[in-house]
């Protein structure tokens, strides 16, 4: 099996953006400008794609090649057999077409075995959202936590911003840290476009993540380690984003902490707590099933 993976500029997918209130017209020109800026004229069985930025390519691509497509996200302007399926956590969304999904923890047992695990914290910013909105007390909050998680376990950062960063909140962020803190760094803004999610997320130990991003969130948990999710004081407190996560704080798959609210040392101590013991038993299970299945 082949594996293409495509990043569409930033320019091309705001003008998805537009193009969806007059779908179909101009999906053909756009997967034709698509295809030839990322330099391929390759057909695909199967196009996943997920975040805004990527639904207009996902579903010109696969009406112009014809590939089956899944899109994780809502379907926006677009009408929902634009693509061959939307996949969302919504269950209030069964009855517009979208397939169902619950989060369910992944089998990592090869991703465990093949990295050496390092003493790190590994952080993921996103930006502002229609939900949330990131105020600079807010991302002060944010350091002064992890620069005391860091203390505490005397660990090193590995953080990342992206393209939704705000510049102001990506400055404060890069000059809080002094370098001795510092493991590795991806400033958006500052020109780097590096693929870092998956090293970053293998290495850490704990897992943290700005709660604007579903996509973000869900790759933390996949993962299958401690999750410390940030939510702010700005946001819209009654939409399904929050209550998709207070439903995984509530099955403990994550830890919240709102920038409002102090630092409650003692349970965020019990949830780490419970999660080493959760992965010491998984891993031993896994590593049972593994060693039974390569028999």
């Amino acid at each position: 099996m082949q594996v293409t993976n495509i990043r569409p500029p930033l320019f091309l997918s705001r003008l998805g953006k537009v193009l969806q209130y007059i779908w179909p017209l101009g999906s053909t020109f756009f997967s034709i400008v698509l295809r030839k800026i990322i330099k391929t004229d390759q057909d695909y069985d199967l196009i996943i794609a997920s975040g805004g930025n990527t639904l207009y390519s996902c579903a010109s691509l696969s009406k112009t090649t014809g590939a089956k497509s899944i899109f994780v996200g809502r379907k926006r302007k677009l009408p929902i057999e634009s693509v061959t399926m939307f996949a969302h956590f919504d269950e209030d969304l069964a009855s517009h077409g979208y397939t169902i999904f619950d989060y369910f923890p992944s089998n990592q047992t090869k991703l465990r075995s093949e990295n050496c695990l390092e003493n790190d914290v590994a952080f993921l910013f996103g930006g502002d959202s229609k939900e949330i909105r990131w105020t600079k007390s807010d991302l002060l909050f944010i350091c002064d936590f992890m620069k005391k998680l860091l203390t505490n376990t005397d660990s090193q950062l590995s953080i990342s911003t992206s393209r939704r960063t705000s510049i102001e909140s990506e400055l404060l962020l890069s000059s809080f840290f002094e370098e001795k803190y510092i493991k590795d760094s991806c400033w958006v803004h500052q020109g780097d476009r590096r693929n870092i999610v998956h090293d970053y997320l293998s290495s850490a130990r704990v897992l943290c993540v700005s709660g604007d991003s579903i996509s973000m969130l869900h790759e933390c948990l996949n993962h299958e380690k401690p999750v410390i999710c940030f939510l702010p004081n700005t946001m819209n407190r009654n939409n399904r984003h929050l209550r998709h996560l207070d439903d995984l704080c509530n099955k403990g798959f994550i830890y919240v902490q709102q920038t409002t609210e102090p630092i409650d040392f003692e349970k965020l101590g019990k949830y780490l707590t419970l999660k080493k013991d959760i992965e010491r038993k998984q891993k031993k299970t896994d590593m049972l099933l593994y060693d039974l299945i390569q028999k």
